[in-house]
């Protein structure tokens, strides 16, 4: 119990948004383990549940968590010495990826032949998720690296 009080909501109520100061690689760690369980509890909530009640349970508790874990990234980043502007290494991506499904999807489904449709799109969206792994590549070999005090 105090494991989690210590890694999991002092980090919410201190830190919540708090993007300066320094994340130990246990306290990083730690807390992405508590926020991986609480949110499997909720999507097999979700499960239970079902309709849109269970989709606006999943959608909640991912946007609870979505600044906190932002912002200890970012201190975990710092804490080996490098800028929080890492993080836009996967977010950029993920972002401009997550914004061609929006625009994309819709249009594509009510094609009778998507494909053609999508063909022109294959080789940006490919590069951008290429871009994606590689981004989260180096933001985990960043996670795992040993404290630069």
């Amino acid at each position: 119990m105090r494991t989690l009080n210590r890694y999991f909501i002092t980090v919410l109520k201190k830190h919540y948004a708090d993007f300066a100061g320094r994340a130990t690689r246990k306290q990083f760690w730690m807390f992405m383990l508590f926020v991986f369980i609480v949110k499997l509890a909720v999507r097999i909530l979700a499960f239970f549940v079902g309709g849109k009640i269970g989709a606006a349970l999943s959608v909640l508790a991912t946007l609870a968590f979505l600044l906190p874990m932002l912002a200890i990234a970012a201190r975990r980043l710092h804490d080996t010495n490098r800028s929080a502007y890492w993080l836009l290494a996967a977010l950029f991506p993920t972002a401009f990826l997550s914004l061609a499904n929006l625009l994309l999807v819709p249009f594509v489904f009510t094609q009778e032949h998507f494909m053609t449709v999508l063909e022109p799109y294959m080789m940006p969206l490919g590069l951008f998720a290429f871009l994606n792994a590689m981004g989260g590549v180096v933001l985990f070999v960043f996670y795992l690296l040993p404290s630069e005090k």
